[in-house]
């Protein structure tokens, strides 16, 4: 499995083709429930470095894990990793790309272009003029997001807050204006 978005079909149609629905050679489609626990291991090997530092590398989840077994302490690593990280966008006028994940078999073949070029496409349709992004400095992904349009427009040093929760302390907030 490439990549997965949930989509938001308007009711017309004046952005041009739907990336991936244009018969091009990556297809995009809703997630399903069958999908979740590919999406879970996907999640996992993209993120890997951030769900180790903040659950443990001995507690990781393997490939295929139950969530009824994990303890309190690995929850709670979790949790605070999606405090540290999570966004509440309150701008209706900007979008937010909150994770696009890529099977590391497939990396380079053009599907994170077409995951963003989806994101923007649902992002212009909501009525965004603008659509933004989080990256940690070091991730070779910056350059696909710059090649995209996406500037730099704030570089973070997140300290304790994200380094505690995922070992990142520093990072860029890209965007992309629309329109």
């Amino acid at each position: 499995m490439a990549g997965l978005v949930i989509s938001y079909q308007p009711a017309s149609n004046n952005l041009g083709p739907v990336p991936g629905e244009d018969g091009g050679p990556i297809r995009i489609r809703p997630m399903t429930e069958q999908d979740s626990e590919n999406v879970a291991n996907l999640q996992i090997e993209a993120f890997r470095e951030k769900f180790e530092w903040a659950v443990g590398k001995s507690n990781l989840p393997e490939p295929n894990f139950d969530t009824n077994g994990l303890g309190c302490k690995i929850l709670c690593g979790m949790a605070c990793m999606e405090m540290a990280l999570g966004e509440k966008p309150s701008d209706p006028s900007k979008g937010y790309v909150e994770a696009i994940c890529v099977e590391s078999k497939f990396r380079g073949k053009g599907i994170g272009k077409v995951l963003l070029d989806r994101a923007e496409y649902e992002a212009k349709a909501m009525g965004c003029r603008s659509i933004y992004l989080k990256v940690k400095r070091t991730n070779r992904a910056k350059n696909l997001y710059e090649r995209q349009g996406y500037r730099v427009t704030k570089d973070h040093d997140g300290c304790c807050c994200t380094y505690c929760a995922v070992g990142v302390r520093h990072f860029y907030e890209m965007e992309k204006q629309l329109i």
